[in-house]
């Protein structure tokens, strides 16, 4: 707790001079915010196309790479903030012109509100260069051009040249007949160029996007006059929207050109494809490839089908004939294969043959071979047999002539496969590049479809969702925030500057300097006492405990120092001169510098020099032959910065009191005092504090310093 005081003690000390400090930074920050320029700011913002909604939505240029594009956020900022943009919305609005009537702290810059209107021609030479206007109440009025200091002299209504350039200044009839303005005065007209107001816009435009996942831009203009910067944030919103619109029409404009041109090339590529496809099919007598082939190949395997069939015919019929051929008369045991000799005349035969085989078997049985039936039936059974056997042979012959000519046909229907590779592969080559024309003649023509509906669409989904007012309150100068830190500032400032001072000063505050640099006690601290009764008591209360200290014995030597006559050594051997003589002691002091007045005991003056010319030990023997009789004798020692025989004053004391005070002795002087003491071996050493823990104001200090800077003024 005793730390902490000791550290708030400067503050509190200069707690005026913050006061003061702070009350007038707020005053000079209200001041200087009655002179600055306002600026105000104007917002609008634009919801931007969803591309998977309304017309963006349309496919007209989605299969078509190089012309696909996509609302991204950034893209669509940067484009607010071009140039290209930027211009044609400066081409809309009177931005290139400035006026400003000028008043004697501040100008005052004029938009709608402008008394005069002003009209220029072929002044590129004065671009960026400010003209003052100074109007009479004559309707004359005069022009100066500070970099030529060129004047020049007209009136209303008559055009003023300035070289090759033309001025005309009239009447803003309109406003004047609506309110009344004061048209005299003075004015500064300046026309900026393309590049220098394109500067000025770009360096007060801010163009931001809500949020990264919220197609929602906000375009913001600061301006000093709130119309101004209302007007351009809405004039770039709609210049925006209607480039939008004006792109989109001129792409979908050069893309119906564009798919034109193609269509009527496409169109004539695919006629001379279907020509050459027609042509091809005429010469090669193909109607259609696919199925004669599948046709004919059907046809060989039905031929071969059938070429098999009467081949195996043809070999069972010849097995037939040759059994039939064979030596063995016995036709039952011939068995022949008729499977494939099934005719009905052919089966009666064979069931006749059966019968007169077995007929002859039975006459076997009664006769002999030489039997007439039995030759009978022989000769029966030969004729059958024979006849059997050219039967089977012409039915071989027959077969076989059927054999040779399915041979020629399937050989006839093969000979159409000549060369069906080389047709198929042709006419595959033909039917590419056909079905390719037609496929892009279809799809140029769908696109051409949607870019007649894109271009007849002519609007845009970008929507202005908040746009913007003239702001009534400006954003800059923040005044509630400049009046904070202005004061803030001074009351940082005036706190820094007072314990710099305090630092730079060096002064022994309070005991703590002296503790933390020597290890000399403190035996007495007087503060700062103004009454008189209240200064005898506490000397008297200080000579009660300089007795219990064992300061105060019989024939004691206290001898008071100090570095100079202001620390309050004379204050301390007064008081406490008196308070022991009122104690009952007969005490005697010694003026080293015949300075001291009002003191009860005897004072004895040692400034004379002979004094100061003696040794230790004859000066020692006077002061004993001067004080004989004295109880206490206390010794008013010279300033240390002029001494000459302070150092031997305190070495023939008994006790040395040395007195500092806490507004006036350097810290460091602590320092030269303990090396005096270890030096020069002075005895029984205490300090004195005067002026104890005493904190004055720094107002009363500056107006006690200002009192004597007067008064030395004077003398």
């Amino acid at each position: 707790m005793k730390e902490s005081l000791r550290l708030i003690r400067p503050f509190l000390r200069g707690l005026p001079i913050v006061v003061l400090s702070v009350i007038l930074a707020v005053l000079i920050a209200r001041k200087y915010l009655t002179y600055v320029t306002p600026n105000y700011e104007s917002t609008v913002k634009i919801k931007l196309a969803d591309i998977t909604q309304g017309f963006p939505n349309n496919n007209l240029f989605k299969d078509l790479d190089v012309f696909a594009s996509s609302n991204k956020i950034a893209a669509e900022i940067e484009l607010m903030k071009s140039s290209v943009l930027l211009n044609k919305v400066l081409k809309t609005l009177s931005f290139n012109q400035e006026l400003y009537r000028v008043g004697e702290i501040k100008n005052q810059e004029l938009y709608n509100n402008s008394p005069i209107l002003i009209f220029t021609k072929n002044f590129q030479e004065f671009l960026d260069v400010p003209i003052f206007i100074s109007i009479n109440e004559d309707d004359s009025y005069e022009l100066v051009i500070p970099s030529t200091e060129e004047r020049i002299q007209s009136h209303f209504g008559d055009t003023a040249r300035i070289n090759k350039s033309e001025i005309l200044i009239v009447r803003n009839e309109d406003l004047l007949s609506r309110k009344k303005v004061d048209v005299n005065g003075l004015y500064k007209f300046t026309q900026l160029s393309g590049e220098k107001l394109l500067e000025k816009i770009k360096k007060n435009l801010d163009v931001v996007s809500v949020d990264k996942d919220v197609p929602v831009i906000s375009i913001i203009y600061k301006s000093a006059i709130p119309q101004k910067s209302a007007d351009f944030v809405n004039r770039l919103a709609q210049i925006y929207i209607e480039d939008y619109i004006e792109s989109k029409f001129k792409a979908a404009e050069v893309t119906v050109e564009f798919l034109d041109d193609r269509i009527q090339k496409v169109s004539t590529d695919l006629s001379r494809s279907e020509n050459r496809i027609e042509s091809y099919k005429n010469g090669k007598g193909i109607v259609n490839l696919h199925q004669e082939s599948e046709t004919d190949l059907r046809k060989i395997a039905q031929l071969k089908i059938q070429l098999s069939s009467i081949k195996i015919s043809l070999d069972a019929m010849q097995e037939l004939e040759d059994n039939l051929r064979s030596e063995s008369k016995d036709f039952l045991l011939k068995a022949p294969n008729f499977q494939t000799y099934t005719d009905l005349l052919s089966t009666e035969l064979i069931k006749k043959v059966k019968a007169l085989q077995a007929e002859r078997r039975d006459l076997l049985l009664i006769y002999t071979e030489n039997e007439e039936r039995v030759e009978v039936i022989d000769r029966k059974l030969g004729d059958l047999i024979v006849y059997l056997i050219e039967g089977v042979t012409n039915s071989k012959r027959n077969q076989k002539t059927k054999y040779e000519m399915l041979k020629l046909e399937i050989a006839k229907a093969q000979n159409a496969f000549k060369g069906f590779a080389t047709k198929q592969k042709n006419l595959t080559l033909m039917s590419r590049d056909f079905n390719i024309y037609e496929t892009s003649y279809n799809f140029l023509n769908e696109k051409r479809i949607e870019a007649e509906i894109a271009r007849a669409a002519k609007l845009s989904f970008h929507r202005i969702i908040s746009p913007a007012v003239p702001s009534k309150n400006p954003v800059s100068p923040n005044r509630i925030v400049i009046i904070l830190i202005s004061g803030l500032l001074a009351l940082i400032g005036s706190i820094a500057c007072i314990y710099l001072v305090h630092m730079a000063k060096g002064k022994v505050n309070d005991i703590e300097t002296i503790e933390s640099k020597c290890v000399i006690p403190v035996a007495i601290k007087t503060p700062f006492i103004r009454a008189k009764k209240d200064l005898e008591n506490h000397f008297l209360r200080e000579a009660i405990q300089l007795e219990l200290k064992g300061f105060v014995d019989k024939n004691s030597r206290i001898c008071f120092s100090s570095n100079t006559n202001r620390e309050g050594r004379q204050l301390h051997t007064r008081g406490l001169a008196n308070a022991f003589s009122k104690q009952g002691r007969k005490v005697v002091v010694l003026d080293c510098q015949n300075i001291l007045q009002d003191i009860e005991g005897a004072v004895i003056d040692l400034s004379d020099d002979v004094y100061r010319s003696m040794s230790k030990t004859n000066l020692d023997k006077v002061i004993s032959k001067l004080t004989v009789g004295y109880d206490l004798v206390l010794i008013d020692n010279e300033s240390m910065g002029d001494e000459r025989i302070g150092l031997l004053l305190m070495s023939l004391a008994t006790h040395n009191l040395y007195v500092i005070d806490t507004r006036r002795t350097r810290a460091s002087h602590i320092l030269e005092i303990d090396v005096l003491q270890e030096e020069f071996a002075i005895p029984n050493l205490s300090f004195v504090m005067n002026k104890y823990l005493y904190s004055p104001s720094v107002l009363i200090e500056i107006y006690k310093l200002i009192i004597k800077v007067k008064t030395c003024k004077i003398l």
